[in-house]
């Protein structure tokens, strides 16, 4: 939803704010009794400089929404939400992890790739985030198929929508901090001890199954993943 808002002025061929963003955040302005937009306007410089300022687009991606027009929203009051004016919803259908706002949607990585390779013309991208939280199981399954399941639709990003997608990073290698969790939460394929002075780390199935995909180069191989013992 906030896409645009950081991507727009770096990658589109206008360099400037999306225009459903400025015409947006306009009207809900003069709503509030604003005299102008409450958004700054980039200025002719600013967007000279800022236009083509990367070498390459990083993406973050867990989760996707069900997104629609929010028919409650009345826009009185100044606020992010206020200004995006949709409501975000859930398919039950989708597996959930630990964290109630990540569910198990992998169409959503490709969907969002096929989205910027058309809006922004197929920029250099690398996946600098990907990954499942869930509460420490060390046959973590879940995790498995949620890495297996977004792989999948990379490759067909890669493969069949032509999507300049040049590295993938898995978050993360080892369970550590995550944000206002704290250590309740854990995303890596390693788990660490946090009791343990040592902060001693073991390999999950995950990080055997993410082997074998390394390995084969291919995520379409039937991966004979060996569970760890938790005896």
């Amino acid at each position: 939803m906030t896409f645009g808002w950081w991507a727009n002025p770096i990658f589109h061929r206008s360099g400037d704010y999306p225009y459903l963003m400025k015409s947006r955040v306009k009207f809900s302005s003069h709503l509030q009794n604003f005299s102008a937009t409450r958004l700054p306007p980039l200025s002719s410089d600013e967007i000279k400089q800022i236009k083509g300022s990367a070498d390459f687009l990083g993406i973050n991606y867990y989760t996707g929404y069900i997104v629609s027009n929010d028919t409650n929203s009345t826009n009185l009051t100044p606020s992010f939400e206020n200004d995006l004016n949709v409501k975000r919803e859930y398919n039950p259908e989708w597996r959930s992890s630990s964290l109630p706002d990540l569910k198990d949607y992998p169409d959503g990585l490709r969907d969002i790739l096929k989205w910027t390779k058309e809006k922004y013309k197929n920029p250099l991208v690398y996946i600098t985030e990907n990954g499942f939280a869930d509460n420490g199981e060390v046959n973590d399954t879940n995790r498995i198929n949620y890495l297996r399941g977004h792989l999948s639709e990379l490759q067909k990003a890669i493969v069949l929508d032509h999507c300049k997608v040049k590295a993938y990073s898995v978050w993360s290698l080892m369970d550590n901090f995550a944000g206002r969790e704290g250590y309740a939460t854990k995303f890596g394929l390693y788990s660490v001890n946090f009791k343990d002075p040592f902060k001693t780390r073991s390999p999950k199935a995950s990080a055997a199954f993410y082997k074998n995909v390394i390995d084969a180069k291919s995520v379409t191989i039937n991966v004979d993943v060996q569970l760890v013992s938790t005896e």
